[in-house]
């Protein structure tokens, strides 16, 4: 397991910033000399609820840009070809949550937690009245 493959799951169990729904983390990176395997990256979409979408897009520092999913095995290996030998990659990964069934995925609880405590209430009751909205829609 490479370095920033054990980055990305520790960053998994960090998800809850920035919104209730959507997490965003671009401060990975990574360089041509020390690739991730694409079978490291399928582990980590696969890591992700069914409910949930993952979206992992790279940018080399030459502008060179490719969107990481599922059977693109053979482009990702040309997209690390075509880097040069200390070309470093900066990755953008998003997971857009979805309630579905009434249920949320919760990656880390306690940062969970800390960004509601951190929401004005009536913020909170919102998010959670909208929650239940959406919900009880599919349940009717």
């Amino acid at each position: 397991m490479t370095a920033l493959f054990r980055h990305l799951h520790a960053i998994m169990k960090t998800i809850e910033r920035s919104s209730f729904l959507c997490w965003k983390e671009s401060e990975i990176s990574f360089s041509k000399e020390l690739p991730v395997q694409y079978s490291e990256w399928m582990n980590t979409i696969w890591d992700i609820s069914n409910r949930d979408k993952i979206k992992i897009y790279l940018v080399s520092e030459g502008g060179e840009s490719f969107d990481l999913k599922e059977n693109v095995e053979e482009e990702y290996a040309e997209f690390l070809k075509g880097l040069e030998s200390d070309e470093t990659v900066e990755v953008s990964l998003t997971i857009d949550k979805k309630i579905v069934n009434g249920y949320l995925s919760v990656y880390c609880f306690e940062k969970f937690a800390e960004d509601i405590s951190s929401l004005p209430i009536d913020k909170v009751l919102t998010a959670f009245s909208n929650f239940m909205k959406s919900w009880s829609e599919y349940n009717l």
